[in-house]
């Protein structure tokens, strides 16, 4: 027997109190994964296997012209990450109609891809739709080396699980978006703020600033002996002694405050709002005090150091880009006088 369900079919079919316990306990147990996308699928192919009895479970999702497996279970464990494309089976006659099916003797059904049934070894199959937004994105399939072993029963649970897997789908969408706001603004390496997120606040300082009569310090920072670092002892010293000033920095400043990483051995920090240059001059005394303590790795200390150049809005001038040149220059000055102390 090989049907197709309506949603009025699947609705009307009643569960027994203990089978809807152990629907829930799966749901409980998907939904403290988080937002881990891929754990989440895996564990809902494994939920859906156990709560119906099959001897294994797939999800499989659309990627262009392509339906992937990215969770897989039982005897289907091995095809994780088989591609193949949209043809004329089950799952595309599911996507297409947007309704459930039931394949209850997979062997002579003409729905069925043969090549891989034979591989996974089934005999009877439930494919049911994955839904976001309104669009079929995906299937959840479950699979028995039975013939006719699913009933309506297991196809309420799979449209139980379904919802969820929509669910977590909805949201990882959502973490996405997040997780590129978070590529696009902060510095990969130390996690602060990039040069994108400190110009963007850096003008709504300014803004603010304007209307409150109040004053803005930018404070340019050049750390020193990166190359050092990096040619005699390997870039991952390197890399955290730009973290090491990165973490030491954002605790010396406050929360209104903007620490950033602008590239390479270069960063600035906002300060707003600020009386004026002597209380940026302050900030810039902890910061460089917050360096007297070496770094330690690998067994070895480390000393830090860096040169910082202080520019106050609108007190050394009105316009952002000038109060930035300004910085730098300061910043380079306080670098020559620095150097010339060491000789």
């Amino acid at each position: 027997m090989e049907f197709q369900c309506n949603d009025a079919t699947i609705e009307s079919t009643l569960l027994p109190h203990k089978k809807l316990e152990e629907i829930i306990h799966a749901q409980t147990s998907i939904a403290r994964l988080g937002i881990n996308f891929g754990a989440i699928l895996k564990e809902a192919a494994q939920q859906s296997q156990k709560l119906t009895n099959a001897d294994g479970a797939v999800i499989e999702l659309i990627e262009g012209d392509e339906m992937v497996i990215r969770a897989a279970s039982g005897i289907a464990s091995d095809y994780y990450g088989v591609r193949r494309n949209s043809a004329n089976n089950m799952s595309s006659i599911t996507i297409k109609s947007k309704q459930a099916l039931i394949a209850n003797n997979t062997e002579n059904d003409s729905r069925v891809d043969q090549v891989s049934r034979a591989a996974i070894g089934h005999r009877s199959m439930i494919v049911f739709p994955l839904f976001h937004e309104n669009k079929v994105v995906g299937v959840l399939k479950v699979v028995s080396k039975k013939a006719s072993f699913f009933s309506m029963a297991e196809l309420k649970i799979i449209a139980y699980m379904s919802e969820l897997v929509a669910s977590t789908m909805f949201h990882a969408q959502y973490y996405a978006q997040d997780e590129l706001f978070r590529r696009a603004t902060q510095d990969e390496l130390t996690g602060i703020a990039n040069r994108a997120l400190f110009m963007d606040h850096l003008q709504q300082n300014i803004a603010h600033a304007r209307r409150d009569d109040s004053k803005v310090a930018v404070i340019a920072i050049d750390m020193d002996d990166l190359k050092v670092l990096n040619d005699n002892y390997g870039h991952h010293i390197g890399d955290k002694a730009l973290q090491t000033l990165a973490a030491r920095f954002l605790d010396k400043v406050r929360s209104s405050d903007t620490v950033a990483r602008l590239g390479g051995d270069e960063f600035a920090i906002t300060l707003s709002p600020v009386d004026g240059k002597q209380s940026a001059e302050t900030v810039v005394t902890n910061l460089i005090n917050s360096l007297d303590q070496p770094m330690q790795e690998d067994g070895k200390e480390f000393k830090l150091g860096a040169s910082f150049g202080i520019a106050v809005y609108p007190d050394d001038t009105d316009d952002l880009d000038e109060l930035l040149e300004i910085a730098d220059q300061n910043m380079f000055t306080n670098k020559r006088a620095r150097k010339k102390a060491r000789i």
